[in-house]
């Protein structure tokens, strides 16, 4: 009797501390969002997708690169005139990196953006495109294998503000 209840202890220790070890940011992953676009400017509903690439150490730092992709229904009003922008798309490349804490990953990141706008003014219509600097903080939780729930604030130039909530799939 005492064999077995050691073993078992044993097996419940080993299968404990695998379970502690598993890396659940590493890999590829594809997912979707929406949020909220606020700022300097237009203001919006913003809806997208992301595609990435993590690396998640023995020491639980994850480094990865990111694209996303999206755009935001928006319409603004400048003074008393029929002008709207609208933001066709917009997309991002950075690199992250972050902390994990067993199914809790914190990660900041850093990169480039281009967004394409068209907007009328006294009825003409004009497109226009920006380069910015992106950041961007996240939190992320791993509800199973290669499912996570997002929660990210990113940022353009700092005027700019999209504060969305998406799901990841990893493969």
């Amino acid at each position: 009797m005492k064999t077995l209840l050691t073993t078992a202890a044993i097996l419940a220790v080993a299968t404990t501390t695998h379970a502690d070890d598993t890396k659940h940011f590493e890999g590829s992953s594809l997912g979707g969002e929406v949020g909220y676009l606020s700022g300097d400017g237009p203001t919006g509903t913003y809806y997208g997708g992301t595609l990435g690439l993590r690396k998640q150490t023995d020491s639980n730092i994850v480094f990865g690169l990111e694209g996303t992709v999206g755009t935001t229904s928006t319409g603004y009003y400048f003074d008393e005139s029929d002008s709207e922008n609208f933001y066709k798309i917009q997309w991002s490349a950075m690199g992250t990196v972050g902390y994990a804490s067993g199914r809790n990953l914190f990660s900041v990141g850093t990169g480039f953006a281009r967004a394409y706008s068209s907007y009328v003014y006294y009825g003409i219509e004009e497109d226009a495109s920006y380069n910015a600097l992106a950041g961007m903080v996240s939190y992320e939780r791993a509800i199973g294998d290669h499912l996570s729930i997002r929660a990210r604030v990113m940022t353009y130039k700092f005027d700019n503000y999209i504060s969305s909530i998406g799901l990841a799939l990893r493969f």
